[in-house]
């Protein structure tokens, strides 16, 4: 089926609503500690870990996998990829839900389970509706229920703070209950389906291609941490510490490139189901424009002014060497490129190259970072050649596509 709808909005709308939404959770996080304690706060920061990984690992390529079947006009785009989802978040819903039921959990570690289980739950309508509006190039729409969920999870932060006896369950409710208040905003924007391709796109091989791509996506850029913590010799929770807020401060750039890789998902695999070359090719440099131009511009930014800022984010000093500041910000760089690169390989129906680039990436960097001494050049080194590699094999598996759309359908 093809959602046929008014193709509208473009990147600032996208972009707008994943900065609201990352400032939701950040201002989520930053009231936990102040309202809950230590100890009450570290189950909200549970809860919100497992959310972001189901989230990320699994209803985020789904929302990509069906957003690439309908822009690209192919049949089942929507039914069975989201039934696939719903049938594992259901299973995992139910499992927690027993966890609550039947153990002897104290009153607040109940509250993190349901928690958990609400925004895992939650997942699944957002998931459906964001595709859906995706898949009719309607970005407006799209960047509304992102901004929706900002404005719900802002709401519960509100309540939190005036019912401070209840603050624990309102910032737990903040995991999970704006993606459902998102999910029925979105409900607003209605499209209407027809028929218009007889090829599917049910496979759960692809479906699985992009859950692999997304997680080969976040070991490059998020699993450093992980790898120095667990690796023999390196454990300081000092150097681990410095480690991830030095990665979140270079990582910012990830907030703000959601808008045009989307964009560019969406405008690519409307183009590659039309076999319109010219559109796909000029899609295929817009997208890596723009993103060449933001990602290098904000890592510049935030290398010249890390000095000052850093220390300020941090609340102190960080016993990091400079290479490895200077490797966090080349691998966002490299890691932002190698993103946008694979989408056209996403819209043209090879998620399989796309995870197998990803995933090739991810080895060579926990390889490196696994098997280098002290922290310092060899670490920087691991964490810029994973994304870079990445990035050059999926320009060269891109380049063909830009001529061979027609042979290809």
């Amino acid at each position: 089926m093809r959602l046929v709808a008014r193709r509208r909005g473009g990147i600032r709308a996208v972009t707008a609503g994943f900065v609201f939404v990352g400032g939701s959770g950040f201002l989520l996080l930053a009231a936990g500690p102040r309202l809950l304690g230590p100890t009450s706060y570290t189950g909200l920061a549970l809860a919100w870990t497992v959310s972001s990984l189901f989230g990320i690992g699994l209803a985020a390529p789904t929302e990509q996998f069906v957003t690439r079947g309908l822009n690209a006009g192919l049949v089942d785009a929507v039914r069975a990829p989201m039934k696939r989802l719903s049938s594992v978040a259901a299973l995992l819903g139910l499992a927690l839900l027993a966890l609550a039921a039947l153990g002897r959990h104290a009153s607040h570690t109940t509250g993190v389970i349901l928690g958990i289980a609400l925004a895992v739950v939650g997942w699944v309508p957002v998931t459906w509706v964001r595709s859906r509006l995706a898949g009719a190039g309607d970005l407006i729409a799209y960047g509304a229920v992102l901004a929706a969920e900002s404005v719900g999870r802002m709401l519960v932060i509100c309540c939190a703070v005036v019912f401070r006896g209840l603050a624990d369950w309102f910032l737990l409710l903040g995991v999970g209950l704006p993606l459902i208040f998102a999910a029925a905003v979105g409900m607003i924007f209605r499209c209407q389906a027809t028929a218009r391709s007889t090829a599917a796109i049910s496979s759960a091989k692809q479906q699985a291609a992009f859950v692999l791509y997304a997680v080969g996506f976040q070991v490059c850029l998020n699993g450093a941490p992980l790898l120095l913590e667990l690796r023999s010799g390196v454990g300081s929770p000092q150097l681990v510490g410095a480690f991830v807020s030095a990665s979140t401060y270079f990582r910012i750039p990830t907030l703000l490139i959601g808008g045009i890789l989307t964009k560019a998902l969406v405008d690519l695999s409307h183009s590659w189901g039309e076999s319109d070359n010219a559109a796909f090719e000029t899609s295929a440099r817009k997208g890596m424009r723009h993103t060449s131009v933001l990602v290098v511009g904000v890592v510049a930014t935030l290398s010249a002014t890390s000095p000052w800022l850093l220390p300020l984010f941090y609340g102190g000093h960080l016993d990091l060497p400079v290479s490895i500041l200077i490797g966090l910000g080349l691998s966002t760089v490299a890691a932002m490129v190698a993103a946008m690169a694979v989408q056209p390989l996403l819209a043209a129906g090879r998620a399989s190259q796309a995870a197998t680039v990803w995933v090739g990436g991810a080895a060579l960097t926990a390889t490196i970072l696994v098997a280098s001494g002290k922290v310092g050049v060899w670490t920087a080194f691991g964490l810029v050649a994973g994304p870079l590699l990445t990035a050059i094999a999926a320009l060269g598996l891109r380049r063909p596509l830009l001529t061979k759309i027609e042979s290809a359908q």
